[in-house]
C-alpha cells in the first residue's frame, strides 16, 4: 500500500488535553493528491504522463481538521435535566454552578443532593459491584464479600503500584511487566469466585487476559476501607 496514503481517513481521539499537533502532522502527512480525471486525462494521470490536464491539490485544502465537544449551555441543561426526570430543574442548575460541578446531573437525580465525593465513589463502587444482569455468572457472591475482596485487591494495587490484575492464561503470553494474582491475594477464595469477581462491572478490561480497575479514585477509596473489615487478608 505504498504511496496510498491519501486514500486512508484517520481519527484521532484524546480527552480534553493539550498534546503536540506536530507529532502527528510529522508521522502521518498529508500527501498532495491529484484531482480525478475522466477518458484519456485519467490513462495520462495513472501512467504520471506529465501534462496540462494533471491538476494537483492544494494540501492547505485538505488539512487536519480539529473537532472538540463544547459544554452545554444553561438553557440546554434545563432542557435535557427536564427531559430526563428531573423534577427541580433550576435548583439542580443553580447548585451545580455554585459548586462548579456541572457533571453531577444524576446524583442529583438520585439523591435530589450533590453528594459528597466519597458518597459519589461508594454508590458507584457498590452499583458496578453487583451481579450483571445480562448473563448468568458462574458463581454466587454475596454483596459484602465481594466489597471486601475489592479493597483487598485495591490495596494490593496500590502497594504493589501494579493496576493489572490477571483474569486468565492469555495474561502469561503479555511481554509487559507482569500482573497482580488476585489468587495469591484472595488466597480463602476459588478460581470461579474470582474469576466472577473480575467480570464485575468494577473492572475494565486490559488486554492480553488482564483486568483493572476502571479508576484510580476507585482504588484509593476501596484500599481505605480495608480497615472495615477486621480480618482482611491485609
Amino acid at each position: 500500500m505504498e504511496g496510498q496514503l491519501g486514500l486512508v481517513k484517520i481519527v484521532v481521539t484524546a480527552r480534553p488535553v493539550l498534546f503536540d499537533d506536530n507529532l502527528i502532522k510529522k508521522h502521518l502527512p498529508i500527501p498532495i493528491l491529484l484531482e480525478e480525471f475522466d477518458g484519456v486525462a485519467f490513462a495520462d494521470v495513472v501512467t504520471d504522463v506529465k501534462g496540462k490536464n494533471n491538476k494537483r491539490v492544494d494540501p492547505k485544502n485538505n488539512v487536519w481538521r480539529r473537532v472538540e465537544l463544547l459544554p452545554l449551555s444553561n438553557s440546554q441543561i434545563l432542557h435535557f435535566a427536564t427531559i430526563d426526570g428531573v423534577m427541580n430543574p433550576a435548583e439542580l442548575l443553580a447548585d451545580l454552578q455554585s459548586r462548579n460541578a456541572e457533571e453531577l446531573r444524576a446524583d442529583w437525580r438520585v439523591s435530589n443532593r450533590i453528594r459528597s465525593h466519597s458518597e459519589q465513589v461508594e454508590a458507584n463502587v457498590v452499583s458496578k459491584l453487583k451481579p450483571r444482569c445480562n448473563r448468568e455468572e458462574k458463581s454466587q457472591l454475596t454483596s459484602e464479600a465481594t466489597l471486601e475482596a475489592a479493597c483487598r485487591l485495591a490495596l494490593a494495587v496500590l502497594m504493589t503500584r501494579k493496576l493489572h490484575l490477571r483474569h486468565n492464561i492469555e495474561a502469561d503470553a503479555c511481554e509487559v511487566s507482569g500482573a497482580l494474582e488476585p489468587m495469591g491475594i484472595l488466597t480463602d477464595w476459588s478460581a470461579v469466585d474470582c474469576q466472577t469477581l473480575l467480570e464485575r462491572a468494577l473492572f475494565g478490561f486490559a488486554g492480553y487476559g488482564r483486568v483493572r480497575f476502571h479508576h484510580r479514585s476507585v482504588v484509593e477509596y476501596l484500599a481505605i476501607q480495608n480497615s472495615k473489615f477486621s480480618d482482611s487478608f491485609f
